[in-house]
């Protein structure tokens, strides 16, 4: 991968070390760079994205309401190998301030190099004996995946999935009631935040640390005029 000489940057990618070397870059030709939903251990000079703490929050609130009608006594996280740790242990932390004693919080690691695999693994869990009520998927390859099996080995019910992000095949699966909630970021009040960021580095020459985004819960209550939001703005 070459560097692409540019008056500012806005990434959203992985952690690599190939990554890291090209922040690096661009910084030591004092080109700002903003990165979206992941710091990069706090390479780049600007950070837009969303607490951990108030998607944990909102999740738990996802949870008390299942409680009101359903009987919950264990919630796991979902932990594939693109999801961060860091980011997993302050949701996880955000998530027992919630929960009250009765219900049970673990994570689950899932293994996999590839979809096939970690599907096939979350499979196995999901029909074990140590399958939980609601489980928790921060990626979206977990969220499809789980999606998946639930409504292949007619789970739905049976199992509630609250996801993140929100494509549209997760869309389609709040609507179907395979998935109960999507905890995702206003993507429009991201995209503006960034463009934000860069005008007050290049243009005014100030710097803020970290934007938060605010969250949107989606359920099959208002996804239809999420749907119609989205489609407002294309």
């Amino acid at each position: 991968m070459s560097f692409i000489p540019a008056d500012g940057i806005i990434i959203r990618s992985d952690a690599s070390q190939e990554v890291n070397d090209l922040i690096a870059e661009a910084k030591e030709q004092d080109i700002p760079v903003v990165s979206v939903i992941d710091d990069y251990s706090g390479q780049t000079q600007d950070y837009v994205g969303v607490s951990s703490y108030d998607v944990g929050q909102a999740y738990g609130q996802l949870v008390l309401d299942l409680q009101k009608t359903d009987e919950v006594q264990k919630v796991t996280i979902l932990q594939t190998a693109e999801d961060s740790e860091n980011t997993i242990r302050s949701v996880e932390a955000s998530l027992l301030e919630v929960l009250p004693d009765e219900i049970a919080l673990d994570r689950k690691i899932i293994e996999g190099s590839d979809t096939f695999s970690i599907e096939e693994n979350i499979q196995d869990f999901i029909l074990s004996e140590d399958a939980p009520d609601v489980l928790i998927c921060m990626s979206t390859v977990a969220a499809i995946c789980a999606y998946h099996i639930v409504v292949d080995c007619n789970r739905v019910g049976d199992i509630q999935l609250l996801v993140n992000y929100a494509t549209g095949e997760i869309l389609d699966a709040i609507e179907k009631g395979g998935i109960f909630a999507s905890v995702s970021l206003d993507t429009q009040k991201l995209g503006s935040s960034c463009v934000q960021c860069l005008d007050d580095l290049v243009c005014e020459g100030k710097k803020s640390s970290y934007r938060s985004i605010p969250l949107k819960v989606i359920t099959i209550d208002n996804v239809a005029e999420y749907r119609s939001t989205l489609e407002g703005t294309q």
